[in-house]
């Protein structure tokens, strides 16, 4: 049987995440983020760095970065925080069918 997730659960989540991150990184020059999405429970989280020589290398193949790759490098200046959440959730949506996932509304 096929995992359900919703996707007003997803956008709930995705702006919630996009918000922390984005109060984490204002607070000094050369923090970042990442948007993850775990495919095997559906979790999405945003990983939060100090600076670019910090990372993680997860280990499990359902791991993923959520990209926002469907917007033009203008409107990622711009830092349009609903645009840029439905880039995120749209492209969850996507890796999440992908994956066997159902997807209601």
């Amino acid at each position: 049987m096929a995992k359900t997730i919703s996707r007003v659960e997803i956008v709930k989540i995705v702006k919630n995440e996009y918000q922390q991150a984005k109060d984490f990184c204002s607070h000094d020059f050369g923090r970042y983020y990442r948007m993850m999405i775990d495919l095997d429970d559906g979790s999405i989280w945003s990983d939060v760095f100090l600076d670019h020589n910090q990372w993680k290398n997860y280990h499990s193949s359902s791991i993923c970065q959520l990209e926002r790759s469907e917007l033009s490098l203008a409107e990622i200046k711009l830092k349009r925080f609903p645009v840029i959440v439905n880039a995120y959730v749209n492209h969850a949506v996507e890796l999440l069918s992908d994956a066997g996932w159902k997807i209601t509304d």
